[in-house]
């Protein structure tokens, strides 16, 4: 019964003088996300444009963390996460770079929440500001993680992606990264919340995520 319920309680009837002993068969909600190990694996999403973004996500890297690309949007130029040729975190607005975060680790899982607002975009990692742009934003449609190209692919894992159709605070970045606000499931801004929970039976495949 995973699907229905959660728990199972049995007992002995307690009006004919049965014990009172519970049995409680506990049933784990499933944990599973989308693993992408090959080139041109990738999955992608549209909306109507917004003007500030907010995107959280959760990516456990592969054994290659060199250039890969980590999430890119559908905007003028090249906007999103990358790393460089040994790994380093960049973060473009417009096909303008940063400059360079923190180093990845393979087989390292991190949260990354990138908001995207004209003139005040910032990068957090696992909750902590690391990088910021000042270039201008006009606006996505659209975002892929993976690479339908393949070239640059990741060769990793994704996990809770939330997007917002706002600039979200330090403090509810903090909150997300937290997971004690629930903000995925109670903002007002927020689009759509990819779980990956029950969608093993799809193209991409997924996979538990421990």
């Amino acid at each position: 019964f995973p699907n229905v319920t959660r728990e199972i309680h049995i007992c002995n009837d307690h009006n004919s003088g049965g014990s009172a002993h519970i049995l409680e068969v506990m049933f784990c909600e499933p944990k599973r996300a989308i693993s992408f190990n090959n080139t041109a694996e990738y999955y992608s999403t549209t909306f109507s444009s917004l003007s500030e973004i907010t995107v959280s996500i959760w990516v456990k890297t592969g054994a290659n963390v060199n250039s890969q690309r980590i999430i890119d949007f559908t905007a003028t130029g090249n906007t999103g996460i990358r790393t460089t040729s040994t790994g380093f975190v960049r973060f473009l607005v417009d096909g303008n770079a940063s400059s360079l975060g923190p180093q990845l680790t393979a087989d390292t899982w991190y949260n990354f929440t990138l908001i995207l607002k004209d003139g005040d975009s910032k990068l957090f990692l696992d909750g902590q500001l690391e990088a910021t742009s000042a270039d201008p934003f006009t606006g996505s449609t659209g975002f892929e993680i993976g690479d339908s190209v393949g070239t640059f692919s990741l060769d990793g894992t994704y996990d809770e992606i939330a997007l917002f159709s706002s600039a979200l605070t330090d403090q509810e970045v903090r909150s997300l990264w937290n997971g004690g606000g629930m903000i995925q499931a109670t903002h007002p801004s927020l689009i759509s919340y990819w779980a990956f929970e029950d969608n093993n039976y799809k193209t991409f495949y997924s996979t538990p995520d421990a």
